[in-house]
């Protein structure tokens, strides 16, 4: 029983003692009743190639331009059977899990204070998205919880698929994201490449409407990670302040920018040519660089993001950028052999196997959800 989804995210930071069950796909789950059956929720992941405008009341602040992955993202299982309470928090994750777990419960509390409900339901976290890696990770992660516990409350899987379609104003109710880039927040329901539009003059981020529209890539089109071993992460209140920093004046190749996203879309929506497209979309990533500059020592956020875009660009990929405030890198390739041979040239040029490579697939639809047996 499968069901498309259409969703959106929430944050927040707390030493909560959140019960979680963590492991892998193949580990050995909790023992629960026979015949039953849990709610899984899977997302992808998010690329943002850049904003439009960071000036304050300046006309589309916080716009921009991104894409959504299929893979690599969040495969989460509810367990309305098992209380939060009665069960332990096992972490085989990563460093970062204590603050997965923190977001957690911070997205359970969140709705608790919301609706009045429990939303006690356990987590198990069977794949999962490393945290500050310019991948969206906290978005699809506040998302897909939101979701998942209101979803696992209902009492009859089968009769909730026609019923459960929550709008975009409702993720951002019950998860709390979306104050700035909408672009996570609308591909978790559709998928594609995204188009934000931003605040309108004069709106504040707290009365901030998303208004974006997505279009879908050429199927066979490739997208290439690279995520270097280390650099700084930009999240919290040290982005905020270097946003205020940048802000100082509008940007003024807004338009030109917006000009080029807008291109890009109708160039998705024709079957345009492979090279028109990475080519106009080398040029807004290399303007998005531009206005990033000042507060990150240059085009890219520090020495190794550098490095990786050069090794793209070397090793054939297309449109190369750097996703938000990185470390991640991408670049595209025309088809999945083409995006073979690269990855195995970036290999050969940086044989460091802390540095990730991942090929992967254009979302073309938004997240989902389904009932698996226990």
């Amino acid at each position: 029983m499968n069901g498309e989804l259409t969703g959106l995210t929430g944050e927040y930071l707390s030493s909560v003692n959140e019960q979680v069950s963590v492991g892998k796909m193949s580990a050995r789950k909790c023992q629960r009743e026979e015949g039953r059956e849990l709610l899984e929720v899977s997302t992808g992941s998010r690329l943002h190639f850049g904003l439009l405008e960071l000036a304050v009341g300046a006309r589309l602040r916080f716009g921009g331009l991104g894409l959504m992955l299929d893979d690599p993202g969040w495969v989460l299982q509810f367990d309305s059977q098992v209380s939060s309470l009665q069960s332990s928090t096992t972490s085989t994750l990563h460093s970062s899990s204590p603050e997965i777990f923190a977001r957690i419960a911070q997205v359970r509390e969140r709705l608790r204070q919301l609706t009045s409900r429990p939303h006690d339901a356990q987590v198990n976290i069977l794949h999962y998205l490393p945290l500050h890696s310019g991948l969206g990770a906290g978005t699809q992660l506040a998302t897909a919880v939101a979701v998942g516990l209101i979803l696992s409350e209902r009492s009859v899987p089968e009769a909730i698929e026609p019923t459960f379609n929550p709008t975009l104003d409702d993720l951002v109710h019950w998860s709390g994201r979306g104050k700035r880039s909408g672009i996570g927040l609308f591909g978790y329901l559709h998928g594609g490449l995204i188009l934000d539009e931003g605040h309108s003059a004069g709106e504040s981020e707290l009365s901030r409407s998303i208004t974006a529209t997505s279009s879908v890539l050429p199927a066979e089109w490739r997208v290439v990670l690279i995520t270097p071993d280390c650099v700084p992460e930009v999240t919290g209140g040290y982005e905020a302040s270097l946003i205020e920093q940048l802000g100082g004046s509008p940007n003024p190749k807004r338009e030109r920018m917006l000009d080029l996203a807008k291109r890009l879309e109708t160039l998705t929506r024709t079957a345009g040519d492979f090279y028109d497209f990475t080519e106009s979309l080398q040029q807004y990533l290399d303007a998005a660089g531009e206005l990033f500059a000042a507060g990150q020592g240059g085009m890219y956020n520090g020495e190794s993001v550098t490095e990786a875009v050069g090794l793209a660009k070397r090793s054939g990929l297309r449109a190369v950028g750097q996703s938000s405030w990185g470390p991640t890198v991408f670049g595209f390739a025309a088809d999945l052999s083409a995006s073979q041979q690269i990855a195995k040239r970036l290999q050969e040029l940086r044989p460091n196997e802390r540095w990730q490579i991942l090929i992967c697939t254009p979302a073309r639809q938004g997240a989902s959800w389904r009932w698996v047996p226990d």
